[in-house]
C-alpha cells in the first residue's frame, strides 16, 4: 500500500516467511502470512525514532496509509508521520509519546501480533495530552479602537472581521486610495500586515490569511475554492499558523508560532468539544470551517 494505492511487488515464495520480507514487509507481517519460520527466531523489535529514515520507517508508513492515514511513504520520520503515530496511540490507548516503539508496531501490524484494526472503527480519543489543559478566554474584540490602540496609530474603521483576521479602508495622507488595510491578531494583540488590494482572493492570501479566509474578503477570480486537507499535530508551517489565529482571536492563550504542539492541539480539542464537532485534536475541514479558514 502507497499513499496513492495498492502497488505490485513482485512474485515471492510463501514457503518461508523469510522470503516475504524480501519484498520489504517485515519479518513479523511476514509471519502472520506464514508462521513457520525457516530460521532463527527474529530480533526483539526496536523503537522507530521521529527524524529518523530508512526501511523500518517506510514499513511503519504504509500500515498508517492501509489504516486511513494521509502521509507519505517516503522513509522519512516527519512531523506528519509523528502525527499519525501519535493520533494511533491515542485512539488504541497506548501511550501517546509519537515513538513507534514495540507495542505500537504490533498494534499496526508490523511488529509481534496481529495485524490492527482500521482506524475509523476506533474510538476517538477525547481528552487533551497529557498535563495539557487549554481553554478559551474572553474573544479577542475586532473594532477600531482596539486594533488602533494595538498598531499605535488611527484606524478609522474595521469593516470585515473572520478568523483572526480584519479588513479596514486603507490610510491615506492625502486621500484617494483603493486598498484595504489587512490586521491580524496575535497572543500580544493585533499588528498591522499592510495594505492590499482586495479585487480578488489572490491579493488578500499573500497577507498569509487561508484562501477560505479571503474569499470572505474579496471575490473569487480564478479557479474554485480548493479542498481543506487536515492540519496535523506535530506539524509547521502556515497553515498551523492559520489555526492559531483563529484560535487567538477567540480567546486561547496559545502563541502564534507556526508549531503544532500540544497547547495547540489541546485548543483545538477544546473548541471542539464545545462545537459539537468530532474531538480529535486534527484541525480537519469541520473544524477549520467552524474556525473560519
Amino acid at each position: 500500500m502507497a499513499e496513492n494505492g495498492w502497488i505490485h511487488d513482485g512474485y515471492f515464495s510463501i514457503v518461508c516467511p523469510e522470503s516475504l520480507v524480501e519484498s520489504g514487509m517485515t519479518i513479523y507481517t511476514a509471519m502472520s502470512f506464514n508462521p513457520a519460520k525457516c530460521g532463527p527466531d527474529p530480533e526483539p523489535t526496536r523503537n522507530i525514532l521521529p527524524e529518523t529514515t530508512g526501511d523500518r520507517v517506510t514499513q511503519l508508513q504504509i500500515a498508517l496509509v492501509a489504516l486511513g492515514y494521509d502521509l507519505a511513504v517516503d522513509g522519512r520520520y516527519g512531523p506528519r508521520t509523528e502525527a499519525a503515530v501519535r493520533d494511533f496511540q491515542g485512539r488504541n490507548d497506548l501511550e501517546v509519546d509519537g515513538i513507534a516503539g514495540p507495542r505500537t508496531q504490533e498494534a499496526v501490524g508490523i511488529g509481534p501480533g496481529g495485524p490492527a484494526t482500521e482506524a475509523s472503527s476506533q474510538p476517538a480519543r477525547t481528552t487533551a495530552p497529557a498535563g495539557v489543559g487549554v481553554t478559551a478566554g474572553d474573544p479577542v474584540v475586532c473594532d477600531a479602537a482596539t486594533i488602533g490602540a494595538d498598531v499605535g496609530r488611527s484606524v478609522a474603521s474595521i469593516t470585515a472581521c473572520r478568523g483572526g483576521w480584519a479588513l479596514g479602508p486603507q490610510e491615506c495622507p492625502a486621500g484617494g486610495c483603493s486598498g484595504v488595510d489587512v490586521f491580524h491578531v496575535t497572543g500580544d494583540g493585533w499588528v498591522h500586515d499592510g495594505a492590499f488590494a482586495d479585487d480578488c482572493v489572490d491579493d488578500l492570501t499573500v497577507t498569509g490569511m487561508s484562501v477560505h479566509t479571503a474569499a470572505e474578503f474579496a471575490e473569487l477570480c480564478a479557479d474554485d475554492l480548493p479542498e481543506r486537507v487536515n492540519v496535523l499535530p506535530g506539524s509547521t508551517g502556515a497553515d498551523v499558523e492559520q489555526v492559531q489565529i483563529a484560535l487567538v482571536a477567540l480567546g486561547y492563550p496559545i502563541a502564534v508560532d507556526g508549531t503544532y504542539g500540544p497547547r495547540t492541539e489541546a485548543a483545538v480539542r477544546d473548541f471542539q468539544g464545545a462545537n459539537n464537532l468530532e474531538v480529535d485534536g486534527i484541525a480537519g475541514p469541520d473544524t477549520q470551517s467552524a474556525l473560519g479558514l
